[in-house]
C-alpha cells in the first residue's frame, strides 16, 4: 500500500512539473494596466517614471517618428535626479513593453522594464501644449496589477482612485476551491461508507485548515511573482496536505479500519486537488 502511494504520488509530481515547465514561456508576465478616469479634453500621453535618472542603460522601443514631436520631447527631454521616463528615454536592461498614447483612455505597460512588486514608480501626463504632470509615488502592490487614476483639469493633478482589493481577490480564490475540496471530499465520505455524524466535525475541521493554508500560500506567490510561480508551488503544498490528511484521518477518523482512513484521504484529495488545480488554471482566478 505504501509502496504504490509513494509511485503514484512520484508520478504525480514529475508529470505535473513537467506539464508546468513545458509551459513556462506562455506563462503570464508581469503587467501594469492604467484607466484615466476623467482624461483631459486635448490629447495627451502617458508615461511611467522609474527612479534614477537616465543613462546609457535605459534602452527604448518606441518610434519616435509615430508620435506628435512636441509632447515626445517633453517627455524624451525630461530631466530629474530622482526620476526618467519608461516608455520614451527608456527602462534599464529591457525596453518596456507599452505605449504612450491610447485611444481609450487604457495604458498597458508589461514584462520587461516594470519596477517590480513593493518598488516605487510614477505617472506622468503630458499635453499637446509641451505641459505636463506628475502623479505622487505609487508603488505596485500585485504582480499584474491593475489601477485607476483620475485627472483633475481645475488641479492640474493625478490622483489614484481605484485599485484591486486583496481580500476579495483572496476570496474569489479560496470560497471556489474551499467548495470543490467539501464538495467531492463529502462524496467520497460516502462512496467509502465512512460514518457521516461521527466524523462531520473532523471532515470540516480538516478540510478548512488545509485549505486556508494552501491558499495563503498560493495567493501570497501568486501577489509577488505571478500564476505561474503559484502553480509550480501548488504540487509540493498538495502533498504536504495530503501528508497531514492522511495523519489527521489515520488517527482520529472514526472507520472500520486504518486502512480505509488512509485510502479515502488518499484518493479524496488527489481528485480535489486535480479540480482545484483545474479550477485555478481558469484565466483571472490566480
Amino acid at each position: 500500500m505504501k509502496k504504490r502511494l509513494l509511485v503514484l504520488l512520484s508520478v504525480l509530481v514529475i508529470l505535473s512539473a513537467f506539464t508546468i515547465t513545458a509551459s513556462a514561456d506562455m506563462g503570464p508576465k508581469p503587467s501594469l494596466d492604467i484607466t484615466v478616469e476623467t482624461p483631459p479634453e486635448s490629447p495627451y500621453y502617458l508615461d511611467l517614471l522609474l527612479p534614477g535618472a537616465q543613462d546609457e542603460h535605459c534602452s527604448s522601443s518606441l518610434d519616435e517618428s509615430k508620435y506628435d514631436e512636441i509632447m515626445f520631447n517633453t517627455l524624451k527631454n525630461y530631466s530629474s535626479p530622482d526620476w526618467h521616463t519608461a516608455c520614451v528615454q527608456g527602462s534599464r536592461g529591457a525596453p518596456l513593453w507599452g505605449d504612450i498614447k491610447s485611444d481609450n483612455n487604457y495604458f498597458h505597460y508589461g514584462y520587461f522594464g516594470l519596477p517590480g512588486v513593493g518598488n516605487k514608480y510614477k505617472i506622468i501626463m503630458v499635453f499637446s501644449d509641451g505641459t505636463y504632470v506628475e502623479s505622487g509615488e505609487f508603488t505596485r502592490k500585485i504582480y499584474q496589477e491593475s489601477i485607476t487614476i483620475k485627472y483633475s483639469k481645475e488641479t492640474n493633478s493625478i490622483t489614484l482612485v481605484k485599485e484591486q482589493s486583496k481580500i476579495l481577490m483572496f476570496i474569489k480564490q479560496f470560497l471556489p476551491t474551499l467548495a470543490i475540496t467539501l464538495i467531492v471530499e463529502f462524496l467520497f465520505l460516502l462512496i467509502f461508507k465512512i460514518p457521516i455524524k461521527e466524523n462531520l466535525i473532523l471532515f470540516f475541521v480538516v478540510n478548512f485548515i488545509t485549505n486556508i493554508g494552501l491558499n495563503l500560500f498560493l495567493f501570497t506567490t501568486n501577489i509577488k511573482s505571478g500564476s505561474l510561480s503559484s502553480m509550480i508551488i501548488f504540487i509540493p503544498i498538495e502533498i504536504a496536505v495530503l501528508i497531514l490528511e492522511i495523519i489527521s484521518y489515520a488517527v482520529l477518523m472514526k472507520s472500520r479500519s486504518k486502512g480505509i482512513s488512509i485510502a479515502y484521504a488518499v484518493t479524496a484529495n488527489l481528485v480535489s486537488a486535480a479540480l482545484s488545480f483545474l479550477f485555478l488554471r481558469i484565466p483571472g482566478i490566480l
